[in-house]
C-alpha cells in the first residue's frame, strides 16, 4: 500500500496518460498475461472531494490438479471538483507486437452537470478509435402523492408473498485500517450456499469485503473470496487528493467522436 498525497495532483495526474500504459511510475507492468476482469468500484455518494488514483486488481485461483491461476492489472481513476469521474476498467492483457505485455481498457467520462458520459477502448485489437458519447434523460418529475400511496401498497403486497430460499448471510463490520494513506472502514459480508442448492455436493461460504472512506466518497480496497471463481482483489495504492490534470478527462489523440446530438459536420440537432 502506497500513501495518500494530499494537496494539488499536478505531480501524479502528470504522469497519468489516458490510455497509455497504466502504472507507468513503476516498473512492473501494467498487466499481467491472462488477467480476467474483476469487481470495480471507484466512487460513491455525492462528495465532491476531486481526487486521481491508480488502482490494482487482482486475481486468483485454485484448479483441480492443485495449481494456481493468478494475474493483475493496474488502472486509474479520478474526479474533479465539478464532479467529473474518469475510470478505466481492465477488460484483459495480451502481448503487443514486441511480446510485451499490453492492458485492454474501457475508459469512461461521466459529466454530472451536462448528464453525459463517453466512453472508448484502449489498446483493443478489434474496436475501432472511436468515442461514444451518451445523453442521460432529464430526472422524471417527483413522484405524486397517489403514486407513493401505490408504491406503498404494492410494497406491503410483496411482503405478504411467500419468500424464496434465499443464501443464509452474515453482516459484521470490520473496524478500520490505513489504505493508501487514508482511513477506512471496513464491512464484511458472508453468504453460505447450502449443499445441493447449485449442484454443489458441500456448502459453499462466500465472502465479500468493502473498504470505504465516506469523506472521500471512495471505495479504497474489495475482496470478493468465492469458492466457485476464485479470489479476486480491488485496491487504491497511490491516492491524491486534489484537482487533477484536465487531461485525463480527454479522449485520446486521433479517435473520431460520435454523438447522436452532433451532425457529422459538427452542428448540433434540433
Amino acid at each position: 500500500m502506497r500513501a495518500a498525497t494530499f494537496g494539488l495532483a499536478v505531480g501524479v495526474a502528470g504522469a497519468m496518460v489516458l490510455g497509455g500504459v497504466a502504472g507507468a511510475q513503476s516498473a512492473e507492468p501494467a498487466c499481467s498475461v491472462g488477467y480476467q476482469p474483476v469487481m470495480s468500484y471507484g466512487s460513491f455518494g455525492k462528495t465532491s472531494v476531486a481526487y486521481s488514483a491508480t488502482v490494482k486488481s487482482t486475481f486468483e485461483q485454485k484448479l483441480g490438479d492443485g495449481s494456481y491461476v493468478r494475474g493483475y492489472a493496474v488502472t486509474q481513476e479520478a474526479r474533479d471538483g465539478a464532479g467529473r469521474t474518469m475510470s478505466e476498467f481492465a477488460q484483459n492483457c495480451r502481448r503487443d507486437e514486441k511480446g510485451a505485455p499490453e492492458l485492454t481498457m474501457n475508459v469512461t467520462v461521466f459529466d454530472p452537470v451536462t448528464r453525459s458520459s463517453m466512453n472508448w477502448q484502449v489498446n483493443s485489437p478489434y474496436a475501432e478509435k472511436v468515442v461514444h458519447v451518451f445523453h442521460q434523460p432529464p430526472p422524471p418529475p417527483p413522484p405524486t402523492a397517489e403514486q407513493l400511496a401505490a408504491r406503498r401498497k404494492a410494497a406491503q403486497a410483496q411482503t405478504q408473498l411467500r419468500p424464496c430460499p434465499v443464501p443464509k448471510a452474515g453482516n459484521g463490520d470490520l473496524g478500520t485500517r490505513m489504505i493508501a494513506g487514508v482511513e477506512a472502514e471496513g464491512h464484511r459480508t458472508t453468504q453460505t450456499i447450502p449443499a445441493g442448492e447449485e449442484g454443489n455436493e458441500l456448502p459453499l461460504v462466500i465472502t465479500n469485503e468493502r473498504w470505504t472512506s465516506k469523506e472521500l466518497g471512495l471505495v479504497l480496497m474489495g475482496i470478493s473470496d468465492d469458492p466457485r471463481r476464485g479470489r479476486s482483489t480491488y485496491e487504491v495504492e497511490e491516492l491524491t487528493v486534489g484537482e487533477p490534470d484536465a487531461s485525463l478527462f480527454a479522449p485520446p489523440a486521433g479517435y473520431n467522436i460520435v454523438d447522436p446530438t452532433v451532425s457529422a459536420d459538427g452542428v448540433a440537432k434540433q
